[in-house]
């Protein structure tokens, strides 16, 4: 048994150092260099107020840390919420235009890539025009920044790229934001790549609002209205994005029709959807096995936890067992050398 616990902990810390000794890591780095409109009280990232008929200029520096020159690709891409609810600086497909104000990737841009020589640095820059209008909402995008290298992929198929992310965000110059709109589409199921059933939400934040601390709640109820599956969840929604808001079916299911609520909620406003959802009985068989067998997991999982959780607490005991022990002996002789000392010196 404590073998097996051995070569479990050898096996997590030898996993964890394979993944921080990537050879990408650390080779370079960026940080802004902001600009006369940026927020006073913020220096992590780009928070510029929005300047009608105005310019501003902002720049990236990069130091290259390796020892050979390289080419660094520099893109801008809109902020958008996650199917997980997560804020996400890496999605580059086209920004569309909605509002009457030009889209943050049409005012913020790059040069598409850099050369820098080794073990040295090199600052680029964007200029930005704002329009003669009035803005009174909020556009976020994130300046991603990657070293430029071939296609390579490990033997698991995953290719390793090391990016670096600095969120802009530019805030109307008229502080009282456009009035929120959130709007749903039709509920999906769907599977997802690991053979997991889920539901999608379509979702929709149609204006220029950042959307903190959204409380989201997806209650499944069967056709006698008892409720199969509760999940709540609170997120952040960018401005102006559609997504994919995804619940994970965990509980077990009878084949036939469900009603679907969701609850969206951010400060007193609330956005909600109730729609029917029929899922057959092949699904339904899918969806038992998946859950069974993730159930079967977690127990094996947590019986793996438990015995090197019981082996490490064996081994402690016994360590800690052992030095009070060899203190004790260690005392023993102490006493018996003074007292041996003692009766010569008599």
């Amino acid at each position: 048994m404590i073998l097996i616990a051995t070569s479990l902990i050898f096996c997590i810390f030898a996993g964890y150092s394979a993944r921080a000794a990537d050879k990408n890591i650390g080779t370079f780095s960026v940080s802004p260099v902001v600009s006369a409109h940026q927020s006073a009280d913020v220096s992590a990232f780009f928070d510029i107020r929005w300047t009608p008929n105005g310019s501003d200029r902002i720049g990236v520096t990069i130091v290259n840390r390796s020892k050979e020159e390289k080419t660094y690709e520099i893109e801008v891409n809109k902020a958008r919420t996650n199917s997980n609810g997560v804020i996400d600086y890496s999605d580059t497909n086209q920004e569309k235009k909605t509002a009457a104000q030009p889209t943050i990737t049409s005012l913020v841009s790059f040069p598409k890539e850099v050369k820098i020589a080794a073990n040295d640095s090199q600052t680029v820059y964007a200029q930005i025009n704002f329009t003669n209008d009035d803005f009174n909402g909020i556009k976020m995008a994130g300046i991603q920044v990657k070293e430029k290298t071939a296609a390579s992929k490990n033997k698991n198929g995953v290719q390793n790229v090391v990016a670096y992310v600095l969120p802009i965000v530019i805030r109307g110059n008229i502080d009282q934001r456009p009035t929120a709109n959130v709007v749903f589409g039709k509920i999906k199921l769907v599977k997802d790549n690991f053979h997991t059933y889920q539901l999608e939400l379509p979702v929709t934040n149609e204006n220029e609002n950042l959307l903190k601390d959204t409380k989201i709640s997806m209650t499944v109820k069967n056709k006698t209205g008892k409720t199969i599956e509760k999940q709540e969840k609170t997120i952040t929604v960018t401005p102006e994005t559609s997504f994919s808001y995804v619940t994970k079916l965990a509980k077990t299911y009878d084949s036939g029709t469900y009603t679907v609520a969701a609850t969206f909620t951010q400060q007193g406003k609330t956005w909600e959807t109730k729609q029917r959802i029929t899922i057959s009985e092949d699904q339904v068989k899918k969806i038992n096995q998946t859950n069974a067998k993730k159930s079967s997991e977690n127990q094996f999982y947590k019986l793996i936890i438990l015995i090197v959780s019981v082996v490490l607490g064996i081994i402690i005991v016994a360590g800690i067992a052992l030095i009070i022990y060899t203190k004790s002996k260690k005392k023993k002789r102490k006493s018996s050398h003074s007292k041996q000392r003692r009766a010569r010196n008599k």
